[in-house]
């Protein structure tokens, strides 16, 4: 398998799954400014869609999209409980979850990666996250992690905009559990390892 990655970004989740899964795999670089990968790919051709991350799977298909590529890789090592089992209840519980994350969560930090800084669009993105961590915050009261007693690929999902709230100086004081959950996740070696190749790039 290869991931298309940028350093930084929400490939961030996928390539720490795939160092959990301990599955074998590369990496290309993705210049999403001009579209072009580390080997010189045309990366329009291999995600149309322009975003990362994106799956090489071995059959020469590209996945795409995070929370379907998280899926994917959780289902291939079942065995490391990363997401319930296809058909009970709870799979359709985790998949609402990662829903919320993506579109509760994640879409709310494009207001801090847009290139012009608008002022009242931070501000309202900061309103929602602040609600969407209540959330979250409710539900690590009752657990260590966000899918009850073992960790998910929600947990790193939700990881990546915990390392954006560091970058763009949001305060989580007000969240003690996901503090905790946040040095929990940090003192995990496939995280450390990931943040020290992402740092590593020269940009």
């Amino acid at each position: 398998m290869k991931l298309f990655f940028y350093p930084h970004a929400c490939s961030i989740a996928t390539h720490i799954v795939l160092k959990e899964t301990g599955l074998n795999f590369e990496t290309e670089f993705v210049d999403l400014s001009t579209k072009v990968t580390g080997s010189g790919l045309d990366y329009l051709k291999i995600n149309p869609k322009g975003a990362v991350p994106a799956l090489g799977l071995e059959n020469g298909t590209i996945l795409t999209e995070g929370t379907t590529i998280l899926t994917y890789l959780a289902d291939l090592v079942p065995e490391k409980n990363l997401i319930p089992k296809t058909g009970t209840y709870e799979r359709y519980e985790m998949m609402s979850l990662l829903s919320f994350i993506s579109m509760d969560i994640h879409k709310n930090f494009s207001a801090f990666f847009y290139p012009e800084q608008i002022d009242k669009w931070i501000e309202i993105a900061k309103q929602k996250l602040s609600r969407s961590f209540d959330f979250v915050e409710s539900k690590l009261n009752r657990n260590p992690y966000l899918f009850g007693d073992e960790i998910s690929i929600a947990d790193f999902y939700f990881y990546v905009m915990l390392y954006w709230c560091d970058y763009f100086k949001i305060d989580l004081e007000k969240w003690p559990k996901i503090i905790e959950l946040k040095d929990k996740l940090n003192d995990r070696s496939s995280v450390k390892d990931v943040l020290a190749f992402d740092s590593s790039i020269v940009l």
